[in-house]
């Protein structure tokens, strides 16, 4: 796949075949900022949103910051769905930055052309492959890891998950928008106290120290992320923002039966690059 400069993805250099783990390595190149203005110190690993998500400082990043974080992000997504490809694995930790960092309080935020929000980087490509429906074995090597987990859509929990679909992909990107709207990370959700109406017979408690996450689990997390941006989202970030990302979260509700990543690119296009890319800052 081409890798234009505005396509915000690691320059893979090749790949390593491993027969007795029954998959291959890519390799790509990272080339970390080394400007004074970072204020970094020696490390080997990169700045990840999950990093900022979850960092204790008082400044928060602008309006400016997260939607050129999120245009810069939802455009890389749909230059990976144009020749129909998948991710598979979208979560915060799988956006990182060209900075070697070992405190996210020592990162700035900058909202400008030049600056940390346009300069983000897709990785995480471990279980990316072309739209297709063969087996899938990544569900099971990572059940246990909440903090992935989380990230899937409730269609595709659990040991009977089949299928892996485009909107699923789709899904996952909503809750990343959702993260950047609300500046606050996905786990978070989990430990929210939740009034239930008078009469409600649902039984789900959620909490970030629960060892068992499937189905009836993400139905409820997606739910207390869809009313807290329609609630929030509008105020936060605005209108279009706001119906890209619970677009996102109800994809694959709107389209039981996928049509392929072709016609799903398309309209991820239309319904999420495009208005964000017209939101003026």
């Amino acid at each position: 796949m081409a890798n234009p400069t505005s396509v915000r993805i690691p320059q893979a250099k090749g790949y390593i075949s491993d027969p007795e783990n029954s998959c291959w390595w890519l390799i790509f190149t990272f080339e970390p900022h080394t400007a004074p203005i970072y204020n970094l110190h020696a490390t080997n690993v990169p700045l990840t949103l999950a990093d900022l998500l979850r960092s204790k400082r008082k400044d928060k990043p602008s309006l400016d910051f997260r939607v050129i974080l999120s245009r810069t992000f939802c455009a890389t997504v749909s230059a990976l769905y144009s020749p129909g490809w998948l991710h598979k694995s979208f979560r915060s930790s799988s956006i990182i930055f060209p900075v070697l960092a070992p405190d996210a309080n020592d990162v700035p935020y900058q909202a400008s052309k030049d600056g940390l929000a346009s300069q983000m980087l897709l990785s995480g490509f471990e279980y990316s492959r072309p739209d297709a429906t063969g087996p899938s074995i990544d569900r099971i090597l990572s059940k246990n890891d909440l903090a992935s987990v989380i990230y899937r859509q409730p269609d595709y929990q659990g040991e009977t998950a089949s299928g892996y679909r485009v909107e699923y992909d789709i899904y996952s990107v909503g809750l990343i928008l959702a993260e950047i709207a609300l500046w606050k990370p996905l786990l978070s959700f989990l430990d929210v106290e939740v009034k239930r109406p008078s009469g409600s017979t649902s039984t789900i408690e959620l909490s970030s120290k629960m060892t068992h996450f499937q189905s009836a689990e993400a139905i409820e997390l997606k739910q207390r992320v869809l009313d807290t941006m329609l609630k929030e989202g509008t105020f936060r970030v605005g209108e279009k923002y706001t119906a890209a990302a619970t677009w996102c979260l109800q994809a694959a509700d709107k389209n039981r039966d996928s049509m392929g990543a072709q016609y799903a690119a398309l309209d991820f296009y239309n319904y999420v690059v495009v208005p964000l890319g017209r939101l003026r800052m």
